[in-house]
């Protein structure tokens, strides 16, 4: 049998020399040069065996290496994952809320956030965030925002944020946090993509020390850890310990890889030993980048601009985003171009690319890089720029039935036109922003139906009529 998958791989990494994303190793072997993780891969590939401890009740070694790390991040205690982020944003979610209880989501949350909300029964209280015109990107939420849902929604289980978002900006992580508990209740802080923020004084504040119950690590985002491994941290006495760990077990795989957490207590130990010389490297390699960027005509650095405006007090320098809103070249053409380059972005959208850099990047990836931005740019014509997105029509339209509610409903398809008022069992979120127009289970209104027009949905949609007249 040919091995497909495996050559596929092979294919691309020999393809794509310069990594700009996930997983935060990159693909480097320099980055585990001082060590025998490399070698010993396979003979390390155990699991729950006699003399390895157990993910699920540590005794032993695993236990330490918790407590290692719950010393590093200065947390009440600290839990490995093996089913990335995601298991530890459905493990918390599923903590504090049961059927039909309320919790408080940002709109734009991780599906992870959504698939809780399916297994829980619980209803979503949306958190719609301040979306930026000019460049399409979905921006912060303010902590007026949060207030208001609390004041409305007294009985709210509690409150989840990302941060940072998936462009690496952040709100007011601190003044949330307070504002969350003097309601009396528990925030969680999706931090997938913020496990570096405690190792260098130019990156945005923690989770963990604005006070958060709950934070949640992706490891092998930002941190040269294996695809799949991640953190949970517990933070307060507000959390149900038991209940949460209760939930990880069933969740988790009973069979939980030791290479992946061997790959986690690694790449910590070497930020703990190294962090400030190699996240001084990174900062400097960036503000390098992003100074010899700044001269090109036409293309502008959103991360420092974007703080200040729109809920946003911070952003993560290592993630920079290109915005090509005064040329005549969309963020599509510029990935596609970068790829045949060997050089794969985070993400594109019409306006901007995204790319993410780490400690596993060296200097020879950003000169590469730049040259080759550069180059594209040559002959790229100015033009005026206009705004990315359409007059902001977005907003929370009213939730009928929670994300289980409506999984057993059967509907009826009607054209758009004749839609209004009725409930949606489709899902419409164009990106950017990545903030849906509707989701399943949510009524139709005439803002729903200008805006899914304005983004070319399809003619018809899959409905319910509560009168019973579809």
């Amino acid at each position: 049998m040919e091995t497909v998958l495996y050559n596929s791989l092979k294919k691309y990494s020999d393809d794509i020399k310069y990594k700009l994303h996930m997983p935060g190793h990159k693909g480097s072997k320099e980055i585990f040069h001082n060590t025998e993780f490399q070698e010993k891969f396979l003979e390390i590939d155990l699991t729950e065996v006699e003399g390895v401890d157990s993910l699920f009740h540590p005794t032993g070694s695993l236990k330490q290496a918790q407590e290692n790390v719950a010393e590093l991040y200065k947390t009440k205690e600290s839990i490995f994952l093996v089913n990335g982020a995601s298991v530890g944003i459905l493990a918390s979610i599923m903590s504090i809320v049961e059927d039909g209880d309320e919790i408080i989501v940002p709109r734009n949350a991780h599906r992870s956030v959504y698939n809780a909300l399916f297994l829980t029964g619980a209803k979503p209280v949306y958190l719609l965030p301040e979306i930026d015109k000019s460049t399409g990107i979905a921006m912060g939420i303010n902590s007026d925002t949060v207030e208001k849902a609390l004041q409305d929604h007294p009985k709210a289980k509690g409150v989840l944020l990302s941060h940072p978002n998936f462009y690496g900006l952040c709100s007011d992580i601190d003044k949330i946090t307070e504002i969350v508990h003097r309601h009396n209740k528990v925030i969680i802080v999706d931090e997938a993509c913020g496990s570096h923020f405690k190792f260098h004084k130019e990156l945005p504040i923690s989770g963990i020390d604005a006070g958060a119950d709950i934070v949640v690590h992706g490891t092998h985002k930002n941190l040269p850890a294996m695809t799949q491994s991640g953190i949970l941290h517990i933070n307060s006495e507000r959390v149900d310990v038991d209940r949460l760990k209760d939930y990880l077990m069933i969740l988790q795989t009973s069979s939980p890889s030791y290479v992946l957490l061997s790959s986690l207590e690694i790449a910590l130990a070497m930020v703990h030993e190294k962090g400030n010389e190699l996240f001084q490297m990174l900062y400097d390699n960036i503000t390098w980048f992003v100074d010899e960027l700044k001269v090109v005509d036409g293309i502008k650095i959103l991360n420092n601009s974007c703080v200040g405006n729109d809920g946003i007090v911070a952003s993560d320098l290592s993630k920079v985003i290109i915005n090509f809103n005064h040329l005549n070249i969309s963020g599509y053409e510029v990935e596609a171009i970068l790829n045949k380059c060997g050089i794969q972005c985070e993400l594109s959208d019409p306006k901007n690319i995204l790319l993410t850099f780490t400690i596993a990047d060296s200097r020879e990836v950003f000169g590469a890089v730049l040259s080759s931005i550069k180059e594209i740019m040559i002959g790229v014509a100015t033009v005026v720029s206009h705004d990315a997105l359409i007059d902001s029509l977005w907003h929370v339209p009213e939730v009928v039935f929670t994300p289980k509610g409506v999984r057993n409903i059967k509907g009826t398809r009607v054209f758009l036109e004749d839609s209004l008022g009725l409930v949606s069992l489709n899902h419409f979120s164009p990106f950017p922003p990545a903030v849906p127009i509707i989701r399943a289970g949510e009524r139709i209104d005439e803002r729903v139906i200008k805006l899914l027009k304005k983004y070319n949905a399809p003619q018809t949609i899959n409905v319910w009529d509560e009168a019973g007249q579809v």
